[in-house]
């Protein structure tokens, strides 16, 4: 399970329970480097999945090409759903764009979706863990997004993986991390 928001975080359910591992922490794919050089990180590395797809950096990468594009002329349905505000550009308003069509909105959340796919076959390549889950509030983003990962996943996992590796939206989206949290407690 992959929770995508406003970080990235995640569990991995093995046997039907939780695999957390000797210092409790397994799972946490947020952390996966798939850029070395990359941005730093809120953690101190650098080029976490996270400090790429996290809701601060989809908002920021936005922001940033509209500034840089914005003496070019073009405009973007993100700027116009934010109310021609860029601070208040959030992933859910580049999601509503891309669902209206929007070329920009719609690559950026293309290439976040690619970025998710090349952390998630790292861990499918360690665990060999067939079904990833993608729940948090950017998992409402649109289909294309999940298409995109899994086809980054499918592309660098080892071959005899491919064909069985699949990406799914959480069926109670922005709501399946805390359900999830309070059916430990029952």
């Amino acid at each position: 399970f992959v929770i995508w928001g406003t970080g990235v975080g995640g569990g991995i359910i093995l046997n039907g329970d939780i695999f957390r591992g000797p210092g409790g922490g397994a799972g946490e794919i947020g952390h996966v480097t798939i850029d070395l050089n990359g941005p730093t990180c809120n953690c101190g590395n650098r080029g976490c999945v996270e400090s790429y797809i996290g809701q601060k950096y989809l908002s920021d990468r936005a922001r940033a090409i509209l500034a840089s594009e914005g003496s070019a002329g073009r405009r973007s349905a993100i700027l116009d759903l934010a109310g021609g505000d860029p601070a208040r550009i959030e992933p859910e308003t580049i999601s509503r764009a891309a669902e209206a069509g929007d070329d920009l909105a719609c690559s950026i959340l293309r290439e976040a979706g690619t970025m998710l796919g090349v952390a998630l076959s790292t861990v499918v390549n360690i665990t060999d863990v067939a079904t990833a889950v993608i729940g948090g509030g950017i998992s409402a983003a649109p289909d294309f997004v999940f298409r995109a990962a899994a086809d980054e996943m499918r592309s660098r996992v080892l071959r005899p993986h491919r064909d069985a590796v699949i990406v799914e939206r959480a069926l109670l989206g922005n709501q399946a991390g805390m359900i999830g949290a309070a059916s430990l407690l029952l």
